[in-house]
């Protein structure tokens, strides 16, 4: 959904909505039921919920960058810069 700000906060809001009574989400939810199904609870469900909710957060600023974010990570200092090398 990306540059597709307001159909993100919907699709956030629909999956906001697929918790229990104390907010734990499973791994899928059946469409016509809305019953929980799966793995549950699942921390992968919530992860996502999380992440969407700071990326729309950010769109919604004009903040967000994915290059910026990449490149700033530790995964990219790691892997993508050279190492000094060792007298």
């Amino acid at each position: 959904m990306a540059g597709e700000v307001d159909e993100a906060q919907s699709a956030f809001e629909r999956a906001a909505t697929a918790m229990n009574d104390v907010g734990l989400m499973a791994e899928e939810v059946d469409p016509a039921t809305g019953e929980l199904l799966g793995n549950f609870p699942q921390a992968f469900s919530h992860i996502g919920l999380i992440n969407a909710a700071w990326s729309i957060s950010q769109a919604k600023q004009h903040q967000w960058d994915p290059a910026r974010i990449v490149e700033g990570s530790a995964f990219y200092r790691q892997t993508c810069l050279p190492t000094p090398t060792q007298s």
